[in-house]
């Protein structure tokens, strides 16, 4: 009887194990670009410094899995008065920065300062297909276990959050 109950039971396994095979649950797509390192910096005032500020980042498409690093720099949001004023470098939707992967682009969809931006990306994937995402404010409050910050006497300032996993949720253009 022990036996019949179990030969009965793996044919029951079996037979739910077949019909899973047979009938795949429904594909989930992702909901958004994953950003696994984000760092923002802003260079010291002082005379001989680079006067723009840099991002950079790293991404996934995860419909598509392409992965890139993506980096630009944008102001001049520091001066001094030893040196002559830079150039404007612009990195908002008018003039997004492409990625190591130029089917990226990104730009900054908001930006306070180093300890307080957000990006807005796009993927052109090799089917042509679009996607668009934009990250909530990337700072302290949303990543306190994550946040790495750092401020030297130059005035050179940084921050990082990696170990976790920052989204970028798809949204209609």
């Amino acid at each position: 009887m022990l036996f019949s109950s179990l030969f009965a039971i793996s044919g029951l396994a079996v037979t739910l194990g077949s019909a899973a095979a047979v009938h795949p649950l429904p594909r989930q797509d992702a909901g958004g670009f994953e950003i696994t390192y984000t760092y923002a910096s802003r260079p010291s005032p002082r005379p001989g410094s680079s006067q723009y500020c840099t991002v950079e980042f790293n991404v996934t498409d995860p419909i598509t899995q392409t992965k890139t690093r993506c980096e630009g720099q944008h102001g001049p949001c520091v001066g001094n008065s030893e040196d002559p004023p830079k150039p404007e470098k612009l990195l908002d939707a008018d003039h997004p920065a492409a990625c190591a992967d130029p089917g990226f682009t990104f730009y900054l969809d908001s930006y306070a300062d180093v300890t307080s931006y957000s990006y807005a990306i796009a993927h052109v994937a090799a089917d042509g297909s679009t996607r668009f995402g934009v990250t909530d404010l990337i700072n302290k409050e949303n990543y306190a276990a994550y946040w790495h910050y750092s401020c030297g006497g130059s005035g050179f300032c940084n921050t990082y959050v990696g170990s976790t996993v920052i989204s970028a949720p798809f949204v209609s253009q």
